[in-house]
């Protein structure tokens, strides 16, 4: 009987559970062999107690170590329990993931699709700045194209304007040409009469000159035509 050995359970206070691992530290040994050593000590100083005393330290043993095998059997039902809470708590993540990689698939399918909406509202904005830029542009055109008609109208009114005197000039020009051609006209009469005056008078001259000596001298148009003039001279 000597060689049996039993495990037993029991409980210790926070103070004597201390001094138990200072006692096992010191020695050192195990908890549960230090214990064994205080059993074996506290027994032996008060083995002529009597085996009614050992006796109830017994039936206190075991009663405690029934309590123990309660407090494990909950424990195990405890535990089974946060098993299946577990299990559950797995599932619901696993369903929380699945769930999650689904968002993140619409969210990534969202991003593209927010991504190619900017692409779109940014070539909206390209496509209207250009648009803006050929009106500013088409706008600027038409000033111009618009000045320069007022131009080629002021142009033209001045050209028209320039138009109606030349041809007033004109007219007084004509009025004018009539009346010089007929000053010309006057004149040629009056020179043909100056002419026929001057032939009558060379012809009268040249009847005086048969009638005058011959001891005169040529006249000058007949020095230069006879070159005589160095004979009279």
């Amino acid at each position: 009987m000597s060689d049996q050995k039993i495990r037993v359970y029991t409980f210790l206070s926070g103070d004597l559970l201390t001094k138990l691992d200072e006692f096992a530290a010191s020695n050192g040994v195990s908890r549960s062999e230090a214990v064994r050593i205080a059993i074996e000590q506290h027994l032996t100083k008060k083995e002529g107690g009597g085996k009614g005393e050992l006796t109830t330290n017994l039936t206190t043993a075991s009663q405690e170590l029934t309590s123990l095998k309660g407090d494990i059997t909950a424990k195990e039902l405890e535990l089974t329990t946060l098993k299946g809470e577990v299990h559950h708590l797995k599932e619901m993540i696993k369903a929380a993931d699945s769930e999650l990689d689904q968002l993140k698939s619409q969210v990534d399918q969202a991003r593209s699709e927010r991504d190619l909406i900017i692409k779109d509202r940014d070539q909206i904005r390209s496509d209207a700045d250009q648009r803006w830029r050929e009106l500013s542009q088409t706008r600027s055109e038409l000033s111009q194209t618009k000045r320069e008609l007022e131009a080629v109208r002021s142009k033209e009114d001045r050209l028209r304007y320039e138009a109606d005197q030349a041809r007033s000039s004109k007219n007084q020009l004509s009025v004018e040409l009539a009346g010089l051609e007929k000053e010309v006209q006057a004149l040629k009469d009056t020179l043909a009469i100056k002419n026929d005056e001057i032939s009558f008078l060379r012809g009268h001259v040249s009847q005086l000159s048969e009638k005058l000596p011959r001891a005169l001298p040529p006249s000058e148009e007949e020095i230069r035509a006879k070159h005589w003039w160095q004979f009279w001279r």
